[in-house]
């Protein structure tokens, strides 16, 4: 058998036939696998900052919504009508605004007038209310003018009784307060 020469252009060609396939095998498809690895990975972020900056602008808004509804929740606690649940408060802001310390506040229970109801169905209801309290002619005036012309409430004065105890007068006052039950308490 005659040895045959093996051109050198034919052994370079194969050699860097070789080497393209190699980097093809262990070079360019691990980094393609990578590149695109990495792309859906961007794309994941890419969709996780949007959902993210979503619930930014969502708790934004319910932040503002919230603060929209606080200011209205506030407006109606101001206009809202006293009842038997709040009578306390309200008869705490009178005696603030006559300048005296009570003596003894006493609230009944709520008595229902099934007679008497809104054109809506809201039934009457009454609550009876026992003030006594140390002061003076002016502060006793004071109180009875925030409960004839101040309160949110329908009160109705029944007794004022006065005694005098040495330097103060005591006063002694029996209210009624009138509202009409709320939606859910319909007779």
């Amino acid at each position: 058998m005659k040895k045959q020469k093996i051109s050198g252009v034919l052994i370079y060609l194969f050699a860097f036939a070789l080497v393209l396939v190699l980097y093809f095998y262990y070079v360019f498809t691990p980094l393609t696998i990578k590149a695109a690895k990495l792309d859906a990975e961007h794309l994941q972020n890419t969709a996780q900052i949007e959902m993210y900056e979503q619930q930014i602008e969502k708790t934004d808004e319910l932040k503002n919504k919230i603060s929209e509804l606080q200011s209205e929740l506030d407006s109606l606690n101001q206009s809202e009508v006293v009842n038997g649940k709040n009578a306390a408060e309200d008869i705490g802001a009178a005696y603030k605004t006559a300048g005296i310390t009570p003596a003894g506040i006493q609230v009944g229970d709520e008595v229902i007038d099934k007679t008497h109801t809104a054109t809506d169905g809201r039934t009457l209801c009454s609550v009876s209310v026992n003030l006594t309290a140390q002061c003076d002619s002016a502060q006793l005036q004071k109180l009875l003018d925030y409960f004839e012309k101040q309160s949110k409430g329908a009160y109705y004065v029944n007794t004022v009784a006065l005694t005098q105890q040495q330097d103060k007068t005591e006063a002694s006052l029996t209210l009624t307060l009138y509202y009409f039950a709320s939606e859910g308490t319909k007779g």
